[in-house]
């Protein structure tokens, strides 16, 4: 399976739009979860949900019992992690769950904040944790996937993020959409110079799609 995470907004004020990260209501653009369902507990058991310095919501990917995968732009210029592992409401006091505090992490040397290219990075947790049913690592792609071409491949996103323009605040549950991958060339006629080799895209026009503004989303592609 491949996994990618990108993205975050404020929690206490989800309606901005764009300003510079020293003004408080920053927000980069989100991806919705539309047409989408709620997932069962344990269904994503890898699926993180990463508080930033206790003003921001991101997602995350576990993929060992000590490293968190997310974007690069949700630890870029922050100090403090707060991570819900093994949540499906992570808002409800759920069993087996666990939540971590960290300061550790790494993103990708070359990351830009303002074009979002290499938007990667690793968090890593201060102590080793336990498996179980809810808590597993997804399995990362193999290098040689890296020219695959994943055009018409099924992928599921999924997240806590808004799920319509008209939501005041996040999902409390994890939810998916199962989307299929379109060709770089057709995204690109769309979206111009912002699409590259690293962007995945996906057909949106049967209503189930991340949309333009939620975040908080993973990307997972079985193989």
């Amino acid at each position: 399976m491949q996994a990618n995470v990108a993205g975050f907004h404020k929690i206490s004020d989800i309606s901005a739009e764009s300003s510079s990260k020293e003004d408080d209501t920053y927000m980069s653009p989100e991806l919705h979860i539309t047409g989408g369902q709620v997932a069962t507990r344990g269904q994503f058991p890898w699926t993180v949900l990463i508080q930033v310095d206790n003003s921001y919501i991101c997602g995350g990917s576990l993929i060992s019992d000590e490293w968190i995968l997310t974007a690069a732009e949700c630890t870029y210029g922050f100090a403090m992690f707060q991570i819900y592992i093994g949540a499906q409401n992570w808002q409800d006091d759920e069993v087996d769950r666990l939540i971590v505090d960290t300061t550790n992490r790494i993103a990708h040397g070359d990351f830009d904040p303002n074009t979002f290219k290499n938007d990667i990075a690793l968090i890593k947790l201060r102590n080793r944790i336990g498996l179980n049913e809810y808590i597993q690592p997804i399995t990362l792609p193999k290098y040689s996937m890296q020219t695959e071409d994943l055009t018409g491949t099924n992928a599921t996103a999924l997240g806590w993020g808004q799920t319509s323009d008209n939501d005041t605040t996040i999902n409390t549950d994890l939810r998916f959409v199962s989307v299929t991958v379109i060709s770089e060339a057709e995204c690109t006629s769309s979206w111009g110079d912002n699409i590259g080799p690293g962007n995945i895209c996906t057909d949106a026009t049967d209503g189930k799609s991340t949309c333009s503004v939620s975040t908080i989303q993973l990307w997972m592609i079985k193989q």
